[in-house]
């Protein structure tokens, strides 16, 4: 069965972009309804409308929920695309109702979104007064899409390897070890070099913002036998920022969560990767074009301003050679 295009253009609407999208992100028939504030009956008989319109099923149910098939994942594509750009044409008119010619939209991964851009921002603001920002924090597999439809301009923070191809660049500004923390003061400070063997003594905190960072943490665990019964899990940077600060407890995570707290002299990091081992960091973007958006330009300057002072103080290492032409693409990200 064949439709034309204009068929299909006049019967497809935005609030139908809208339930493909929820059900793709949502991947169940009751989550979707919830986020788009309407029954689950409701929502069924708008798919089975898009369904009719395109001429095939889109969605194949199974025992978890949901997932789209070649001809959903094609509406799917589109969806985030229409929808993206309908959202940043709103976000575009908002900042030229109220005057301002700079505005962006950055996906903060857990680690920078903790250690990195608070620094960031506060430098950009003092320079920049006429900058907007707007911030959303997120896991990779939920700021990707974002990044693809066109709903943000840049996600920074930690790159992962692939999960499947897609046409995003990565570009690398920094290796992110995997350190042992701890107060300034902590004992294990005390007597010159850290003994790894001493750590075990402590309470361990330790993060669980994300799968990929805890996996990167268990292993670096397991290489220098630091893996105890006496820990404390937890997936808030503030809380493990104060029971560091309060107690004898140490930490075993990402360096740059507590950058800040390191450049005061208030805790103290002792990296346990060399930087051939540490997880590269950096940012992720659609294409060359966007990257010289005025307000990304003075983003990625500010960015690199503060991890050559992060890597003076030794929470993230900063390659010299990486230049503008340095780019991860697809699968060596």
């Amino acid at each position: 069965m064949t439709m034309s295009s204009v068929f299909f253009e006049h019967r497809i609407k935005v609030r139908h972009l809208r339930v493909i999208e929820a059900l793709d992100r949502q991947k169940s028939l009751l989550r979707a309804s919830r986020v788009l504030n309407v029954t689950q009956p409701a929502l069924t008989r708008a798919l089975q409308e898009i369904e009719e319109i395109v001429g095939a099923p889109l969605f194949e149910r199974h025992s978890r929920g949901v997932r789209p098939n070649a001809m959903g994942e094609v509406l799917v594509q589109t969806a985030h695309v229409v929808l993206g750009q309908l959202r940043r044409a709103q976000d575009n008119f908002e900042g030229l109702l109220q005057d301002d010619a700079l505005t962006i939209t950055v996906g903060a991964l857990p680690v920078a979104a903790s250690g990195l851009l608070p620094a960031v921002l506060a430098a950009l603001y003092r320079t920049e007064p006429t900058l907007r920002v707007r911030l959303l924090h997120g896991r990779t597999d939920e700021l990707l899409p974002k990044l693809a439809g066109n709903e943000i301009d840049l996600v920074v923070g930690r790159l992962y390897p692939l999960a499947r191809y897609d046409a995003l660049i990565r570009k690398v500004l920094y290796q992110d070890p995997i350190s042992l923390v701890a107060r300034s003061d902590h004992p294990l400070f005390a007597n010159g070099p850290v003994r790894i063997a001493e750590a075990a003594a402590y309470r361990q905190v330790l993060p669980t913002l994300s799968q990929h960072v805890e996996r990167d943490v268990a292993q670096v665990m397991r290489e220098h036998g630091l893996a105890t019964r006496d820990q404390l899990r937890s997936s808030s940077a503030s809380f493990t920022r104060e029971i560091l600060l309060g107690t004898d407890s140490i930490a075993v995570m990402p360096s740059m969560m507590v950058a800040g707290d390191i450049a005061r002299g208030e805790l103290r990091a002792f990296q346990l990767q060399q930087a051939s081992q540490a997880r590269a960091g950096g940012v992720i973007y659609r294409d060359g074009a966007a990257i010289h958006k005025p307000g990304l330009r003075l983003l990625m300057r500010e960015l690199e301003n503060q991890l050559a002072l992060m890597a003076e103080q030794g929470a993230v290492w900063v390659d010299d050679r990486i230049g503008e032409d340095d780019v991860l693409l697809d699968e060596s990200a």
